[in-house]
């Protein structure tokens, strides 16, 4: 198995690869300047690909493999919804009907947002004013105690590894 390059060092190679290649008079391949952008996604540990911060919510939660509503309103799971409105008229003292139950992520552009994400989670609003990708990326958030982290300490756990990982590819 071949040794793991960091980040940094490839960039580097690859840019003094690509300026031989043009100051030669050749072309670049289209797909190398995604692959040499700044914004390039880092290799975890252990050697897979991640994802940008962007593809997460702002609290670093997986909306398509971490959330129910998410799951429900893509799967139109009829009972499922019902589950989520009865929980939700219960936990907020609202009158929302299984119909009503979509969300798209945090960051949907469709304007379709689960009442959670919508009207209580402190943390969403939050990273929006700040106009920042993620908590990950925070300045405030080790001593962060936004309502979120309490009800759900392993998102809290999840972010601050996400946010140690991307400290270690500096």
């Amino acid at each position: 198995m071949p040794a793991i390059q960091p980040r940094r060092e490839f960039l580097t190679q690859a840019l003094k690869i690509g300026a031989t290649v043009a100051l030669a008079g050749g072309a670049l391949p289209c797909c190398l300047p995604r692959a040499l952008a700044a914004d390039a996604p880092p290799s975890a540990p252990d050697g897979t690909r991640q994802r940008p911060l962007e593809e997460f919510g702002y609290c670093g939660c997986e909306c398509e493999n971490q959330c129910n509503v998410y799951q429900a309103t893509l799967h139109n799971d009829l009972p499922e919804k019902k589950r989520i409105a009865d929980g939700w008229n219960q936990a907020y003292g609202v009158s929302i009907q299984p119909a009503d139950v979509a969300c798209d992520g945090c960051r949907s552009q469709t304007g379709r947002l689960g009442y959670h994400c919508e009207h209580v989670c402190d943390v969403r609003k939050c990273a929006r004013a700040r106009a920042i990708a993620s908590c990950a990326v925070c300045a405030d958030f080790p001593t962060c105690d936004r309502q979120l982290w309490k009800h759900w300490p392993a998102m809290r756990r999840r972010t601050a590894e996400r946010r140690r990982e991307m400290r270690q590819d500096e």
